[in-house]
């Protein structure tokens, strides 16, 4: 079940449907938590996420952890460490920060209900004093786990690539780096062209990220945002160390 989010039929149409999978009948529980073994990593995490949160990275990055705030599965954070079962599978270093979902499915598989998830977060890529930060790794990794906790991770990994880098980009964009036009070798410039289409606005922001600027403008024009029901129904790279 494709929703406003990457590429689908109809993009106005289908936002209450995202919207729905945030509030499924699962039970309330905190839905960011952050292992508190390793004090400074801790503390670097919850910085950011507050940094994410209040909207000093700006409207797309604090519309991320808001469906993270809202959902009804899980993403606990957990720092990278010397015990290999914390690693990607194709990691023999120890350094790659990952997601893994809490299911028996194997890794790439779509997901279409929500599903809890682990992020494996390299502790250099949260700490501000270092350089690795500044490549905007760990709200690309929260993208994904977002897309788990929502029940809409696409099997396809050039579409959960674009839509990662979307939320990337912005995140970039921010902090005044320069943006990333291709990773993994993936075209990955959505978030450039929805930003020159006047697209990063309030009004748009249940559709992030948006991936077809050309057919979401096209859907514009006969299904404008005003026009949406609000009511819900009743029943989402190998990194510098």
């Amino acid at each position: 079940m494709k929703i406003a989010y990457y590429q689908s039929k109809s993009f106005i149409g289908k936002a209450g449907i995202m919207l729905s999978l945030l509030f499924w009948s699962f039970p309330v529980h905190s839905a960011i938590e952050i292992e508190k073994t390793d004090g400074p990593f801790f503390k670097n995490v919850s910085r950011e996420l507050d940094n994410l949160r209040s909207g000093k990275r700006g409207l797309v990055c604090k519309t991320l952890v808001e469906r993270l705030d809202l959902a009804v599965a899980t993403t606990t954070i957990k720092p990278l460490t010397g015990n290999d079962e914390t690693w990607h599978p194709n990691d023999t270093r120890g350094t790659r920060t990952h997601v893994k979902a809490v299911d028996t499915l194997i890794r790439d598989a779509a997901r279409t209900t929500p599903t809890d998830a682990i992020l494996y977060l390299n502790p250099n890529h949260i700490d501000p004093k270092l350089s690795p930060f500044r490549l905007g790794t760990f709200v690309h990794y929260l993208a994904l786990a977002m897309e788990l906790n929502t029940g809409q991770f696409s099997g396809d990994f050039q579409e959960r690539e674009r839509g990662a880098m979307f939320f990337r980009n912005a995140w970039r964009d921010e902090m005044g780096f320069d943006l990333f036009e291709v990773s993994e070798r993936i075209p990955t410039t959505e978030y450039q062209m929805a930003k020159d289409a006047g697209l990063i606005t309030e009004d748009f922001s249940p559709f992030f990220p948006i991936l077809d600027v050309d057919e979401f403008k096209k859907e514009l024009e006969t299904e404008p945002p005003s026009e949406i029901d609000p009511d819900l129904p009743e029943n989402s790279n190998e990194e510098e160390d």
